[in-house]
């Protein structure tokens, strides 16, 4: 019931904040204080943070894939800045040569939705 989902909630909301403001500061501490370098297993968590994937899907990937994540470095957030750019660049390339985003535009360009035909 919705009461048990509202009590549920109370107790897991902070326990989720408190957990990640302590991998917060772990990182904070082993990275800014310590000067530590990033070890390999946390450029996997990072990259997979920026892309947005889980670590089970990033561990299957083939191994040159991986690399070629990892050597982009999209922990730094100018270099996700960077590859984000370059993705939607991709994108648009694509739709701009599709016959359905070209056929979609002239439907839109047309009156789109709200045009009332009397062809019955």
């Amino acid at each position: 019931t919705w009461k048990i989902t509202i009590i549920a909630q109370i107790f897991l909301l902070p326990y989720g904040f408190l957990k990640k403001m302590y991998e917060i500061c772990v990182d904070w501490v082993k990275y800014q204080i310590l000067n530590r370098q990033i070890d390999h297993q946390d450029k996997i968590l990072y990259t997979c943070k920026a892309l947005g994937i889980q670590n089970n899907f990033f561990v299957l990937m083939p191994e040159e894939e991986q690399n070629y994540y990892l050597d982009l470095e999209l922990w730094h957030h100018q270099n996700l800045t960077k590859y984000m750019d370059s993705l939607r660049t991709l994108q648009r390339r694509k739709e701009a040569e599709s016959g359905k985003t070209k056929a979609f535009k002239r439907f839109i360009k047309n009156g789109g939705f709200g045009r009332i035909s009397f062809d019955d």
